[in-house]
């Protein structure tokens, strides 16, 4: 795709808009940095990029826009040159690719040396092709990284500084004809966190004219994340073109306005297709319940809960302790899953607080925060919102029980929303270990797996001692049997300090069951057999104290006499607990799932414009278990697909893309899926074959093409708003082949398409990072199998 660089005209423009005074010392250090920008933009790497950014920022100089935006120019430039030293290589590497397919297809002679110098050309390629990618994909945070920047600039201005700045965007704006520098205007305006540009963004939702800067403006507004902009994401509501609607959807359910429920509500009384699941996932996601798309159903539930859900976001957001108390009290009897992102956001603990985060100093070229870098107890980020240790504690306790009673589908989307991607993110020490207890407060399994595999991540890294340590308590509160012989593992280890097995020794004891008291024992083995056991004594103590109140046994802190006395008494043990819980009668059972629309792999859509696009290469010739018996994968998948086919409702449209080294689409469009289409559908399918390498992006975006030009199709009303995509594979064939430039063309054909594309990754061999960026950015769901 090619980047449309920002005329000089632009930028002269923009750089008589930011004009200021500034004393020589400022002057200095802001010509500095403005050369180390001007220098490390067009050859330098991402972290001395951002670093260079962060010099420009930390002059507080009123140029540094100026700056900023050229630095924007140079970065469209060296886009614009990459992709024209890309596009040559791609064609040739499709070429090479295609020959080797034909040869190995049976559809040419083969010669082992010839095939053999084809696969050498294709390496050949590939090798010049991946630094290149890497290029690229450094330009594009370089821009990110911009964008934000010049927020924040802007931002930092005083009250008719920050008027002035977004009335000259809204001038450039609006004087230009060029879509692309209308966008640019826009993205730049939903990364300045202030009043004036909520406003300016809200005018574009109200009375622009073109629908696609209605969708830009929405999602500016989404990013920034003001309430006020609710207002107008609640008016989008009614627009007349569905991709509108459905960025106000998003728009809404970022807010979090409490306003949006009765009104995503009433939505559903006239909307239809994949929206409803957009507007119902919206409503599940702030209210903690799921009433499907049953219009009469969220409405009782609204008239009867509306009071308490605003009382109790009210009480979470007080500044009086009593009051604040109560409404995690509610929160968490409730599942109102909006409050515990309220309580989140007031601790600075959200995924909104954490981008925030990040936006605001520069990461490795790796980004990846959890390096050696990250932020210590009390580091420069430990600051915020202090609490506390009591009232932070019950805190944490209330999101996570209200996340870990809530519904599994519901549960999972909260806790990836709420806990995992916030912690991925957050360099702040302190914030992770918040939320790893929040994930072990939940006390569900998937917690406790989640935790299990963060802690081993951490363990690779010494300086993450905390994350260990704050992981190994929320193990306490979700850890299943399986996984006891984890922990006791540590007691073996020659890295650990008493403070980490201190904290599994308190989690062992909490989980208070027959296999963690076993796992307590043989903890006290462990470290009676070490050489420095006396360096050890207190923690042996500790061990022996908490067997002491499990068991009601009198024994000293003594491997030998504790491990006689489970030989004799083990097998019929039971906690204290598990004795309550064998006595308590069992509760009632959730209300059966009620399917609807149509469901592949068990993911439901109630979308009526559907392409489904499978792998057909020749790895899905490989058996998998499947509901207990063996089978191959594209079986499973062919069974999986002609279920969904026959689920679909009558008025509802599709078409089926088969892949494999290239791709045969079924029909030339959406057809509609009455008996007879259904019926040639499952005769072609049926006669597939899988064999051929793996295309992942000529299919994907064919399937885009059945959706139309976006929000300016005429025949918008019968495009494609949903994918399932299923792959086995790593692309290796195809005009692309690396995964971040795939998922990077698509999100930018998807922006105004807002396609939403589900994933199933089948196999150990796909690509999981990539499949689940893919669903998590386009809005749709991926799952492994």
């Amino acid at each position: 795709m090619k980047t449309t660089s920002l005329s000089l005209g632009v930028i002269l423009f923009l750089l008589a808009c930011f004009p200021g005074i500034a004393s020589a010392q400022d002057d200095r250090a802001f010509d500095k940095a403005k050369r180390q920008l001007t220098k490390v933009v067009k050859t330098g790497s991402l972290s001395e990029r951002k670093g260079a950014i962060s010099m420009v920022l930390e002059t507080k100089h009123p140029k540094g826009v100026d700056t900023l935006m050229t630095a924007l120019h140079i970065v469209d430039k060296n886009e614009n040159s990459l992709l024209r030293k890309l596009e040559p290589l791609r064609k040739k590497r499709e070429s090479v690719a295609e020959k080797v397919d034909k040869r190995f297809g049976g559809r040419s002679s083969v010669a082992a040396g010839s095939v053999q110098n084809l696969m050498d050309d294709m390496q050949e390629l590939d090798r010049e092709i991946a630094p290149l990618d890497r290029a690229w994909g450094i330009e594009a945070s370089t821009r990110g990284a911009i964008l934000d920047a010049i927020g924040m600039v802007i931002a930092s201005l005083d009250e008719t500084g920050q008027r002035e700045r977004t009335d000259d965007l809204i001038q450039l704006f609006e004087k230009t004809r060029k879509d692309e520098d209308k966008r640019l205007y826009l993205d730049i305006l939903g990364h300045v966190p202030t009043t004036h540009s909520v406003a300016a963004l809200l005018g574009v939702v109200s009375h622009d004219t073109n629908p696609e800067m209605r969708v830009f403006a929405l999602e500016g507004l989404a990013r920034i994340g003001d309430p006020r902009g609710a207002e107008g994401a609640r008016i989008a509501l009614d627009d007349e073109y569905w991709q509108v609607r459905s960025a106000a959807v998003v728009a809404l359910n970022r807010f979090g306005d409490v306003a949006a429920i009765p009104a995503l509500i009433a939505r559903l009384k006239t909307e239809d297709g994949r929206l409803i699941g957009d507007i119902v996932d919206a409503l599940s996601s702030m209210t903690g319940i799921t009433r499907k798309d049953n219009v009469v159903l969220w409405e009782r539930w609204w008239t009867e809960n509306e009071e308490s859900f605003r009382a109790t976001l009210k009480e979470v957001d007080s500044d009086n302790v009593v009051e604040r108390d109560n409404g995690l009290d509610h929160m968490k009897e409730h599942g109102y899953l909006l409050a515990a992102r309220r309580a989140l956001e007031k601790r600075g603990l959200s995924l909104g607080a954490v981008r925030n985060e990040e936006r605001q100093r520069p990461t490795s070229e790796t980004e990846d925060p959890e390096d050696e870098n990250a932020e210590a107890p009390g580091g420069a980020l430990a600051g915020g919102f202090k609490a506390d240790e009591q009232e932070a504690d019950a805190l944490e306790f209330a999101v996570g029980q209200a996340i870990g009673s809530r519904e599994a589908a519901i549960r999972e989307r909260a806790f990836e929303l709420m806990v995992s991607e916030p912690l991925k993110r957050s360099r702040d020490a302190e914030k992770r270990a918040a939320l790893l207890r929040i994930a072990g407060y939940t006390g569900t399994k998937e917690a406790s797996e989640f935790l299990v595999a963060f802690m081993d991540k951490a363990s690779r890294r010494p300086w993450r001692a905390l994350d260990r340590i704050a992981a190994l308590h929320g193990m306490g509160f979700c850890a299943q049997d399986e996984q006891i012989n984890t922990i006791v593992t540590l007691f073996s280890s020659p890295h650990v300090d008493k403070d980490l097995l201190l904290t599994a020794v308190q989690a062992m004891g909490r989980v208070e069951s027959k296999e963690s008291t076993r796992g307590l024992i043989r903890a006290l083995g462990e470290l009676s057999s070490r050489r420095d056991k006396s360096e050890w004594a207190g923690v042996m103590k500790a061990i022996g104290d908490q067997l002491r109140r499990t068991t009601n046994q009198k024994h000293a802190d003594d491997f030998a006499v504790w491990s006689d006395w489970w030989s004799t008494n083990g097998d019929n043990f039971k906690t204290p607990k598990e004795l309550v819980a064998a006595e308590a009668k069992p509760g009632e059972e959730g209300a059966p799932q009620d399917p609807s629309g149509t469901s592949f792999y068990g993911i439901e859509t109630y979308s009526k414009r559907i392409a489904f696009v499978l792998d057909v290469s020749g790895s899905m010739n490989e058996e998998v278990d499947y509901a207990g018996t063996r089978r191959t994968k594209i079986a499973v998948a062919k069974e999986e697909l002609l279920k969904a086919i026959a689920s679909l409702p009558k008025d509802a449209w599709f078409n089926i893309v088969f892949y494999s080294s290239d791709y045969r689409l079924w029909q030339k469009q959406l057809v509609q899926a009455s008996a007879e289409v259904k019926g040639e559908a499952r005769e072609w399918v049926e006669n597939v074959e899988a064999v051929g390498a793996t295309n992942i992006f000529d299919p994907l975006i064919k399937a885009f093409e059945l959706a139309g030009r976006g929000s300016h199709d005429g025949a918008y009303e019968v495009a494609l708003d949903t994918i399932f995509f299923l792959s086995d594979g790593e692309p290796n064939r195809g005009k692309i082949t690396d995964p971040d430039d795939i998922l990077r063309e698509i999100l930018t054909l998807n922006r105004l398409k807002r396609v939403q594309i589900h994933t199933i990754g089948v196999g150990r061999g796909h690509n999981v990072t990539f499949m689940k960026a893919l669903a998590d950015e386009t809005g749709g769901t991926y799952i492994g199998r």
